[in-house]
């Protein structure tokens, strides 16, 4: 029997299937994204002593997930990265509860940030093996064998492919280990194209930064939606960049510490845009409803870093405050003039530098605690038996290197910040020129050696880059935790801190 079909069946046939594929490409099928970044582990608030806490931010999540099922929606719950280090909370279990957090919030993907592999790779493989994730790990250009470049994952009949991507700066990729982390660029450009065979949309779940999702959407084509992190951007309305192919391509995200939950509700039409149906970004309340099973483990978390800080310690008051503990904001702030002045004292040094980059929340005027020291300056590598953070290092530097040293750090983004120094900054052809460098009060000499301080993060990042480790060849640990020179300096200080950081 022969399966020739009439000219007449198959124009009829033809005619069919073009109708069912156009019914197809013409239906919208409404998808519910939930979305956060940068939470940092702010188990119980936010920077903002009103907004966060992880069990009023599963509380919105949930309620979101529940008002879209009865409106038979399906949701996509993700995170784009910097889940871990950033506050106390992070030392409470060597930086796992950070991650069994996330587990408990009910993240279908959630993309590596920078800030989730600082404690280095063997830490990383620990916490991956102690707190399993539920959800799919992601990170294109990470190579690492429990990191995916992919989620894909179906909604309503349609393959929606979740590419990650982390930022690949020096600055950071060092941790993980020598070229581990490659362009995201790249990655972009040889996975998208393959991604969109198999998959109706591609949405970047990005650790890149705005200005960099942006720069990367006019690069590239193929990616439909970035669902952004590390900038730490509160984006209220979506930003609209234009990809190389001329599409307009939605970026969100969701600023800092779980003070926010992004609610985008978008149609998907295969072939076509996405488009936004809804966007907005929900404050969460601190004493908004909480979900009984995160707070349960919030509250665990805290007697978690009671156990390794004892409470009597944890909570002496050293100081008062009578101004906020904040951030130095273009390069000066009384609390960062006091963490680089206790640099000074136990370096000996001339100089010390800093970055506003590096700090951690703004906190209120008030008693003062070594817990308040480890919120101000969470930073951390490795886990000790006792982890008190990073160290101060020193090194011993002609004046006309150290001009040099600093200009390169500002070239690279580094905000910087001195005690016992000053400089002005003057941009040319979009480069830094240091001019009016001083240190103590003198015009810096090219031919004076000067001591100087830093931080660990800085000294560590030094001594991972062949061009500035040639600029500070003779960089050591001075054995002196950040916490304690502040501490020790706030001591010299009598206690008190006022509206400036006098001796």
């Amino acid at each position: 029997m022969r399966n020739d079909f009439s000219p007449l069946a198959k124009v009829l046939g033809i005619s069919l299937v073009s109708c069912l594929c156009l019914y197809r490409l013409a239906s919208a099928t409404p998808l519910q994204i939930i979305h956060t970044n940068d939470l940092h582990s702010h188990f119980e608030k936010g920077e903002n002593p009103t907004r966060g806490h992880y069990a009023a931010v599963k509380a919105v999540i949930d309620r979101l997930k529940a008002d879209a099922d009865d409106k038979i929606i399906e949701t996509l719950v993700v995170d784009s990265g910097d889940f871990s280090e950033g506050s106390q909370f992070y030392l409470a279990d060597k930086g796992e509860l950070s991650w069994k957090a996330m587990n408990l919030m009910g993240y279908d993907a959630v993309v590596l940030g920078n800030h989730d592999y600082l404690a280095g790779p063997l830490a990383l493989d620990r916490i991956l093996k102690n707190a399993s994730p539920d959800f799919f790990l992601l990170g294109a250009n990470v190579k690492n064998k429990n990191v995916r470049p992919r989620a894909r994952i179906e909604r309503n009949g349609d393959w929606v492919s979740i590419i990650g991507l982390t930022t690949d700066s020096p600055d950071y990729s060092w941790r993980l280990g020598e070229k581990l982390i490659t362009s995201p660029k790249k990655s972009v450009e040889k996975l998208v194209p393959k991604y969109r065979k198999d998959s109706h949309f591609v949405i970047a779940l990005s650790h890149l930064g705005l200005s960099a999702d942006r720069k990367l959407v006019r690069e590239t084509k193929g990616i439909d939606l970035i669902i952004g992190g590390h900038s730490h951007d509160a984006l209220y309305v979506p930003v609209f960049e234009p990809a190389k192919d001329g599409a307009k391509v939605p970026i969100v995200q969701a600023g800092q510490n779980g003070e926010y939950v992004g609610d985008l509700l978008v149609d998907l039409v295969p072939g076509k845009p996405v488009k936004i149906l809804r966007y907005q970004l929900i404050p969460v309340d601190i004493d908004g409803p909480k979900d009984a099973e995160m707070l349960g483990f919030v509250e665990e978390a805290r007697r978690r870093l009671e156990k390794n800080y004892p409470a009597p310690w944890l909570y002496q008051q050293i100081a008062y405050s009578e101004v906020p503990v904040l951030r130095p904001e273009n390069g000066k702030s009384v609390w960062g003039d006091i963490i680089g002045k206790g640099m000074l004292l136990v370096s000996k040094a001339h100089l010390a530098i800093n970055s506003a980059d590096l700090f951690g929340d703004n906190l209120p005027a008030g008693p003062i605690t070594r817990e308040t020291l480890m919120q101000y300056f969470p930073r951390v590598f490795e886990f000790q038996p006792v982890t008190l953070g990073w160290t101060v290092w020193s090194a011993e530097v002609e004046g006309f290197v150290l001009k040099r040293f600093l200009q390169e750090a500002i070239r690279r983004g580094l905000d910087v910040s001195l005690s016992g120094g000053s400089l002005d900054i003057k941009y040319k052809n979009g480069s830094p020129q240091i001019s009016n460098f001083k240190v103590r009060g003198k015009k810096a000499c090219n031919f004076c050696v000067y001591k100087i301080a830093l931080p660990e993060g800085i000294a560590r990042v030094v001594g991972n880059d062949y061009y500035l480790q040639r600029l500070l060849d003779d960089i050591k640990s001075t054995r002196y935790s950040m916490w304690t020179a502040l501490e020790l300096q706030l001591k010299k200080m009598g206690g008190i801190v006022k509206t400036a950081a006098s001796e």
